[in-house]
């Protein structure tokens, strides 16, 4: 798997990659492989090196921030601190129940902002 991932990488450089920035990545591939790391963050890693203008030591870090980010379908409500998982929508259309949770959500936060207000004395 180190020798498929690290000869894409070289296929996707331009101007080739020096003998010792290919060896040091293909010893921090067979690592983050060992580590169970999933070949395709350790692809994107990869490619994220040379536009962020990163050495080869990045690449554990890179990949371990791809691995742990939150799925694109979670969104984080800044008021409650929660994460709220969205199901997959299709068509770009959000589901009935997305819809409904947002309009419990805004009812909830008009009520809180009320209950603050006569908290404060206005």
């Amino acid at each position: 798997m180190v020798e498929q991932i690290m000869t894409e990488y070289r296929e996707n450089s331009p101007n080739g990659v020096s003998r010792t920035v290919a060896t040091k990545l293909a010893q921090h591939v067979h690592e983050l492989l060992a580590d169970q790391f999933h070949p395709d963050h350790i692809r994107e890693g990869l490619g994220q090196l040379r536009p962020r203008k990163l050495g080869p030591g990045a690449l554990p870090s890179l990949v371990d921030e791809i691995a742990n980010r939150p799925p694109s379908n979670v969104v984080t409500l800044p008021a409650a601190g929660n994460s709220v998982m969205r199901a997959s929508q299709t068509n770009g259309r959000p589901s009935t129940t997305d819809q409904r949770v947002a309009a419990a959500l805004a009812a909830g936060a008009a009520v809180q902002a009320q209950l603050d207000r006569k908290a404060l004395g206005s």
